[in-house]
């Protein structure tokens, strides 16, 4: 399995935005190959459907 290193205040964003009360929409981008949805999917393992 693959961890993620570096990217600890991108993930603290993505939990704050994950618990928060509100519905809110979160845009990521960047350069193509960065990680982006390696990112979003370690993140939000546990909790997608």
């Amino acid at each position: 399995m693959s961890k993620i290193v570096g990217r600890k205040k991108e993930i603290e964003e993505l939990n704050r935005h994950y618990y928060s009360d509100r519905s809110e929409f979160v845009a990521i981008y960047g350069r193509r190959r960065i990680g982006k949805t390696f990112l979003i999917k370690q993140a939000l393992k546990e909790r997608l459907a």
